[in-house]
């Protein structure tokens, strides 16, 4: 009966000590799960902030894209104006010139007229 006994506590700690250790297996399986689930929510927020970066990045980039674009189209408008402006510069100084040319012209034709009608200088000329 005292072997029986014996055996039964042996027995009966012997399934304590296996079920203290199935416990403590499972605790530890449970730690690393949810160790593995921080480093995946990790993980994930890492990835998260990578794309938000890249974005930034992305949308930064093709703003300064268009700020060069704006900026040679306004460089572009204002050499056009200053052309057309120094092109209606130089056609406004043909005009004078041109205007000057031609009251010279009818000065020297006047001049010849008159001295043509002059009957001293055709006098002179004979």
């Amino acid at each position: 009966q005292l072997r029986a006994d014996g055996d039964k506590e042996t027995r009966r700690a012997q399934m304590i000590a296996e079920r203290q250790e199935a416990e403590r297996q499972e605790a530890i399986e449970r730690r690393r799960m949810v160790e593995m689930a921080k480093r995946r929510e990790g993980a994930v927020h890492q990835l998260e902030m990578n794309r938000r970066q890249a974005a930034e990045e992305e949308r930064i980039r093709r703003q300064a894209i268009v700020a060069r674009r704006t900026e040679m189209l306004r460089i572009q408008e204002v050499a056009a104006a200053q052309f057309r402006s120094r092109r209606g510069e130089e056609k406004e100084r043909q005009n004078v010139l041109l205007t000057d040319m031609e009251r010279v012209r009818g000065r020297r034709l006047d001049e010849l007229e008159r001295r043509r009608a002059d009957p001293v200088i055709q006098g002179q000329i004979r």
